[in-house]
């Protein structure tokens, strides 16, 4: 096997972090079209890397500890968009006064929990220990990524300037509200496993911490 196929994996994560401040850019500028694609091509070599990895079995330790670390770095990009612009469905009354329940809270629990969980990784690695990605935890950020694709989608569909009706009610009003329930449910989804994974990784770690 040739080195690039034993490295392809660790490529395909080294390529999603570099693709995470790309992102980010094209955001802000509100380049919203090249914003949705960027990260949905850092999305799919999320998934690309780890069936590599296991098809192949070229599972290394430099891609257990970076490949979670990538999509940490590539979803915090994503939080600070959403808590700069916040979805339609929570940027218009009634809804103004559910911002802390419905975004802020679940956003800042993930973020938090990611940031823990990075922490203990690096602490283990100085003990020489490879804390591993959990089911749940991969279960979690296949939800997020969903949810930040879901919000994105909505952008680049309102940057399309869609003013088409559907009936009585306007496609540029009826999308984003359908897009932001989706949101707003698999962000649920995300941060249920975000406690669920990271009570695993505690209870797993305990005797070695501590």
């Amino acid at each position: 096997m040739s080195y690039f196929s034993k490295n392809i994996a660790n490529f395909f994560t080294i390529f999603r972090i570099l693709l995470a401040p790309i992102f980010f850019i094209l955001f802000i500028k509100k380049l919203y079209i090249f914003s949705f694609l960027c990260f949905l091509i850092a999305s799919i070599t999320d998934a690309l890397d780890g069936y590599l990895a296991r098809k192949y079995n070229i599972i290394s330790n430099f891609g257990k500890f970076y490949d979670p670390l990538a999509d940490k770095i590539l979803i915090f990009f994503a939080f600070i968009c959403i808590l700069i612009r916040p979805p339609f469905i929570l940027s218009n009354p009634p809804l103004d006064d559910w911002h802390f329940i419905l975004l802020y809270f679940p956003l800042i629990v993930i973020i938090s929990r990611d940031f823990s969980i990075t922490f203990l990784r690096q602490r283990l690695k100085n003990k020489n220990i490879i804390l591993r990605a959990s089911f749940l935890g991969k279960i979690k950020t296949i939800f997020q990524l969903i949810f930040i694709n879901i919000y994105l989608l909505e952008f680049m569909l309102m940057d399309l300037n869609l003013e088409h009706s559907f009936g009585i009610v306007k496609i540029t009003v009826l999308i984003p509200m359908i897009l932001g329930i989706i949101f707003l449910l698999f962000q649920f989804m995300a941060l249920l496993f975000s406690i669920t994974s990271a009570l695993v990784y505690f209870l797993k770690i305990r005797k070695i911490l501590f």
